[in-house]
């Protein structure tokens, strides 16, 4: 399987953050990665270059860019990628997965807080439509719907800008998996906001070329950002994926319940034969829980608890 990461990791000068970044890269074995907002000087890249992305190719925008925005890099065994694009807000480029599957455009996009600013960005995301299998992932900087932000209001307009500009591109988020909101502000009470800032999205020619993929929006930790790992799995010979156990299952209010009731299930046979069962009851259990209710988890509980701190 292929596995590409996008995260706002809003800053990573020290060491600590560098640190926690390599040990996520190694820990999911990512071959292609965009950093995003990583406010790193052009005198300091090669410092983050030595310590996270060692053999490493690396590339940025700071000289569009002063502030340290995007950095792209990737594992020579992994991906050959060409750098086609380069703007203060986006980094576009053609990748080539070494895996043998079929190559496609990716566009790492951190746009800018201001309105404004952001139609450039959407003008110029129109010119690169393609159609050829096409992503794009980043932080966008504002939702697309306004259930996708809790605490504070949404602009319409802002919505509509962004909306026509996916549209006209023939964007649809690619699926995806764990937190639906993917940045908070860190405020305690009332003060708390949540957004579904960052996504990753894709033409339908992607799409129907990489129909096993999925993106997951992780913990964000002591980020302000929920990392974004894309994978894409390897077709078996049954056309299904293999099975995967995910950590943020055992969240779900149900998630006890539902190991209590197949583990209390009667089955018949050997001990071996009734383990066998019962795990793959539970597996049967757990893919239906992802597929079906886990990503509006994260939703119902936010706004339950604003519910409280408004009451």
């Amino acid at each position: 399987m292929d596995r590409v990461l996008s995260w706002n990791v809003r800053g990573i000068n020290s060491n600590r953050k560098q640190d926690e970044v390599r040990r996520f890269i190694q820990q999911f074995d990512i071959g292609l990665v965009g950093l995003l907002e990583h406010k790193v000087k052009g005198t300091n890249l090669g410092k983050l270059y030595q310590r996270v992305f060692t053999n490493w190719c690396f590339t940025g925008n700071v000289s569009f860019h002063k502030g340290g925005r995007i950095v792209v890099a990737w594992k020579p065994s992994s991906f050959t990628v060409s750098i086609l694009a380069v703007t203060a807000q986006f980094i576009h480029c053609h990748v080539i997965p070494m895996s043998g599957k079929n190559g496609f455009y990716c566009t790492f996009v951190y746009a800018f807080n201001e309105s404004r600013q952001r139609l450039e960005l959407w003008r110029d995301l129109k010119s690169l439509n393609t159609q050829e299998p096409w992503i794009m992932c980043g932080d966008f900087n504002y939702v697309m719907t306004s259930e996708e932000r809790i605490g504070a209001p949404v602009r319409q307009t802002e919505i509509a800008d962004i909306n026509e500009c996916m549209h006209d591109c023939c964007m649809e988020d690619v699926k995806c998996v764990g937190n639906m909101f993917t940045w908070n502000n860190k405020q305690q009470g009332s003060a708390r906001v949540f957004s579904k800032l960052d996504r990753v999205l894709a033409n339908p020619v992607w799409q129907n070329v990489y129909k096993d993929a999925e993106v997951c929006f992780m913990s964000e930790g002591e980020f302000d950002h929920s990392p974004g790992l894309l994978t894409v799995y390897l077709r078996v010979a049954s056309g299904r994926k293999p099975f995967r156990y995910f950590t943020m299952w055992k969240t779900a209010p149900t998630f006890n319940s539902i190991i209590q009731d197949v583990w209390s299930e009667q089955i018949i046979g050997s001990k071996m034969y009734v383990l066998v069962s019962k795990l793959k009851k539970i597996k049967s259990a757990l893919k239906e829980l992802n597929k079906t209710a886990f990503t509006d988890i994260q939703a119902a509980d936010i706004k339950a608890h604003q519910v409280l701190i408004e009451a």
